[in-house]
Parts: C-alpha cells; sequence; structure tokens
C-alpha cells in the first residue's frame, strides 16, 4: 500500500511538472497578434515605404553632417517596418546590429510608447523578444533623451527588465553615449546624453515627439557649415 502511494505521489508531481513546462513552453512560443499586425504585405507599397525611410535618414544624417541650421525627420512605422522586411535585409545589415539568433524585428509606435518586437531562435524553437519603452527629452540637459524600459517579454512570459541594463549602458559607451539609471514608477529609466565627450556640443535635439504611428526627431545645428561653433550676440 505504501509503495503504490509513492508511485502515485511521484506521477502527480510527474503530471504537475509536465504540466508547468508545457504552459511555459506554450508562454515562451506564443507569438503576439501585435507582431502578426505589423508584417507589411510584399509588394509596391512596401518597397514605397522601404525607399522614404531610407531617403528619409540620409537626409536628416546630410543635413546633421553638414551643419544645416535647423534638420527634421519623421519616420512612420509602416516605413520603419518596411525597411525592415526590404532594404534592410538586403543589406545584411542585421548581420552586424543584431546580436546572434535574433531576427525579423518590427516597431509599433504610439504616442505614449515605443513597441519593440523580434524572433529569436529558428525552427519550432522560436519566441517573440518584446520591450516596450517610453522616450521624452529631459529638460534643462541638452542633448539627452530619457528612455524608460516598461516591459519586457518573451512570448506572453514576463522577462526582468534589470537584465537589460548592463546591454543598454554597455552600447551607449560604445557609440559615445552617456547612460546613467534611476527609477520611476518602479521601472528603470536610462537618462542618455549623447556626445557626452565633447565639451562643445555639435548638435542640439530640440524635439523627440512620439504619434501614434510615427516619430518626430528635430534639432539644430551648433557649427557654421564652414565648421566653426555658430556666433552668439554678446550684450
Amino acid at each position: 500500500m505504501r509503495r503504490k502511494s509513492i508511485w502515485l505521489t511521484v506521477g502527480i508531481l510527474a503530471l504537475l511538472v509536465g504540466g508547468v513546462l508545457a504552459t511555459l513552453s506554450w508562454m515562451i512560443r506564443h507569438e503576439p497578434t501585435f507582431y502578426q499586425a505589423l508584417e507589411i504585405e510584399p509588394g509596391p507599397t512596401r518597397k514605397q515605404f522601404s525607399t522614404d525611410c531610407t531617403k528619409n535618414y540620409f537626409a536628416l544624417t546630410t543635413s546633421i553632417i553638414n551643419n544645416d541650421p535647423t534638420w527634421m525627420a519623421r519616420f512612420s512605422d509602416d516605413e520603419i517596418n518596411s525597411f525592415l522586411q526590404e532594404d534592410f535585409i538586403r543589406s545584411n545589415a542585421f548581420e552586424s546590429i543584431l546580436p546572434e539568433g535574433v531576427h525579423s524585428p518590427r516597431i509599433s509606435i504610439d504616442a505614449d510608447r515605443i513597441r519593440l518586437a523580434m524572433r529569436y531562435g529558428t525552427g519550432g524553437w522560436q519566441t517573440v523578444i518584446t520591450l516596450d519603452v517610453r522616450l521624452w527629452l529631459v529638460a534643462k540637459e541638452p542633448n539627452a533623451i530619457a528612455m524608460e524600459l516598461q516591459g519586457f517579454w518573451a512570448g506572453s512570459m514576463p522577462i526582468p527588465v534589470k537584465s537589460l541594463l548592463d546591454s543598454i549602458t554597455e552600447a551607449g559607451s560604445q557609440n559615445n553615449i552617456e547612460v546613467r539609471w534611476f527609477r520611476q514608477n518602479g521601472n528603470p529609466v536610462a537618462i542618455m546624453r549623447f556626445q557626452a565627450d565633447q565639451a562643445r556640443p555639435t548638435v542640439q535635439l530640440l524635439r523627440l515627439q512620439l504619434e501614434d504611428g510615427a516619430i518626430v526627431i528635430a534639432g539644430q545645428s551648433l557649427l557654421e557649415p564652414s565648421g566653426r561653433p555658430v556666433a552668439t550676440n554678446v550684450d
């Protein structure tokens, strides 16, 4: 009788563990509905969106490099996602930009947040990694952007966002961006200051605005086209 009870207990535990593992596997491999909705159908429209995104990007960077007095660009999430499915893949840029095993990045932009999503893994063992962030310019601190990490998931299973902090700090230092952290409403917030090693920055961010379906960035050059600092009036 005792031996039967032991085997019964073992069997129940095995079923419970198997059920938990199956549930976790389903949660991790679950593909969020929003990710599927970000797929742009192949065709002329997607190609045109991708071309527009590329043109806007190069126009923006050219204005900054040429020290144009002011510059502005607007990128819709349709344009960005089309680029990620067209020119980004053809350029093989993902091989040097994305971590190993990560592919098919997508983006969704709302008025109060950006949702980044990408696949991780291959074949039947894939999951969709999702990160929700909020961005805004820091008042009275030039060229500083605040990024609040609001949520991080693998499939539908939450992942502690603290696992990202060191990676973000390291990526910032590699790109001349000073990163420091604080907490707001229980969420980690990164203050990212651009051109951190320059005593006199060459550009100034003036606008970073999220809209439903688009992001707008604008600023001004602090140099004349000749490369000299912009003259200021002295009373």
